[in-house]
């Protein structure tokens, strides 16, 4: 039974346990002790209990808090990404419990950004975060999974408009950027199939995005390429909220 629980997502950090009747995994530790601990207690677990962690990139709001994960926990990464991590080769598989856990390439301003296929006993979770670009391969091949966790980070207008410097509205547009609303309702037309229960849309801008945007997107995508829109489909993950996922929601 494959459940998680968002800690937070967004640009002030990032953080969610993946886990079963047996295991608990982390993905990315960009939030303080006192949130996971929070996060395990929201879950009945604790600390003892954390059995992996795995990282997607070393930018601070998915890291900054890794040194709260206890020593004796594995911390896997794509090679170069953190020292002291275990390098997980970009297509390798890890297999912790029941959990079977394969990287994938995403294209980001980060040193050897991935993105991870979480599998459990049948079931599987799609984790695709910080990324400005998804080659079609990519995705055919992570498509019809039972949950997707997708980023829809920015609307491009509100990008545009905004105060931010221009060298940063050209990185986050960028192929090495972020997923904006329209590129991430794009990439689910190919990603969602029959079994897809649910789709969890990530790590949105606070001043460039907003939740309305989002589905406003998504849902004229759609018409556009002659696809029925169901919006229950789709659920949008916090900053400053958690939100649970999987087959506990």
């Amino acid at each position: 039974m494959l459940s998680f629980l968002s800690l937070a997502s967004g640009s002030k950090g990032n953080a969610t346990l993946v886990y079963d009747e047996k295991t608990t995994l982390l993905f990315d530790m960009g939030v303080s002790k006192k949130l996971l601990l929070q996060g395990l207690q929201e879950i009945g677990r604790n600390l003892s209990d954390l059995t992996a962690a795995f990282i997607t990139h070393e930018h601070s709001d998915h890291v900054k808090g890794i040194s709260y994960i206890p020593k004796a926990i594995p911390v896997y990464a794509s090679t170069g990404t953190i020292d002291g991590a275990i390098n997980q080769r970009v297509g390798s598989k890890i297999r912790v419990g029941d959990f079977v856990v394969t990287s994938f390439k995403t294209s980001h301003d980060a040193h050897n950004p991935v993105g991870y296929k979480i599998e459990n006993r049948g079931e599987s979770l799609v984790f695709i975060t910080d990324t400005g670009f998804l080659p079609l391969k990519t995705v055919k091949e992570l498509a019809n999974p039972d949950y997707a966790i997708l980023e829809a980070n920015h609307d491009i207008q509100m990008l545009l408009e905004s105060n931010r410097p221009e060298h940063l509205k050209r990185r986050i547009r960028g192929k090495k950027g972020h997923l904006s609303n329209e590129q991430s309702a794009l990439i689910s037309l190919d990603l969602v199939g029959e079994k897809t229960k649910k789709v969890y849309l990530c790590h949105r801008s606070e001043e460039c995005n907003t939740e309305e945007k989002i589905m406003e997107t998504y849902k004229n995508v759609y018409e556009e390429y002659g696809v029925a829109f169901d919006e229950s489909l789709f659920v949008i993950l916090q900053q400053w909220s958690f939100t649970r996922g999987g087959d506990r929601q």
